[in-house]
């Protein structure tokens, strides 16, 4: 056992990857007791290459390419540790990815567990000025699409407060509905007036 952490510990030291915890993510993540310690957070990875493969015992598993610091990694998200979308956010092709670093024959392979989509650079000095909302509940019936004005409302959940939220026509999307459907999301927006109730007016959604 000593033997396999020093050579995990030899493994992670040159490799792309901050120390983290779920805590410090915000989130809970199941890890395994080899896992413990290991997690950790590589910031603007660009991911390429998604898809999904089978194993010899019949689970549905997704793989990808990492690509950090000019070098390029095989990476696989697990059956149980994946959805549709997060799937979603790494075809965008850069997000912020929480997992631990393994040996696959022979190369470094990266096992995420967690990922962030981070707002596009285009967007970032305008999304300055945004709120961020983390830890949203959005309760799957609430989530409605009002057809004449392509506009999507929903209610969300922070702690026991219930709040009402509203995307736009044109600041919207499959995925984004996708994300709101999945139930615990993160809202970029700010607040104003629709329909005569406060809103939060939403213009991006992350897992």
């Amino acid at each position: 056992m000593l033997h396999y952490l020093f050579l995990a510990l030899s493994l992670t030291a040159t490799l792309p990857g901050a120390p983290t915890t779920p805590a410090q993510l915000g989130t809970s993540i199941s890890l395994r007791s080899n896992e413990e310690g290991r997690l950790v957070l590589i910031r603007g990875a660009q991911t390429s290459g998604v898809e999904t493969y089978k194993s010899k015992s019949g689970l549905t598993h997704l793989r990808f390419r990492l690509t950090s610091g000019g070098a390029s990694y095989a990476a696989i998200a697990y059956e149980n540790q994946w959805t549709p979308a997060l799937r979603r956010a790494l075809e965008a092709g850069r997000v912020d990815a929480a997992g631990v670093w393994e040996t696959f024959q022979g190369a470094p392979s990266f096992t995420l567990k967690y990922v962030v989509a981070p707002l596009s650079t285009a967007t970032t000095t305008a999304a300055r000025n945004l709120l961020r909302i983390r830890d949203a509940f959005v309760p799957e019936g609430s989530v409605q699409k009002i057809t004449r004005a392509q506009n999507v409302t929903f209610t969300f959940l922070v702690g026991s407060e219930i709040y009402q939220g509203v995307m736009y026509a044109g600041s919207w999307n499959s995925a984004a509905l996708d994300l709101l459907l999945s139930g615990r999301v993160t809202l970029y927006g700010h607040w104003e007036t629709f329909e005569g109730r406060p809103s939060f007016v939403t213009t991006r959604v992350t897992p």
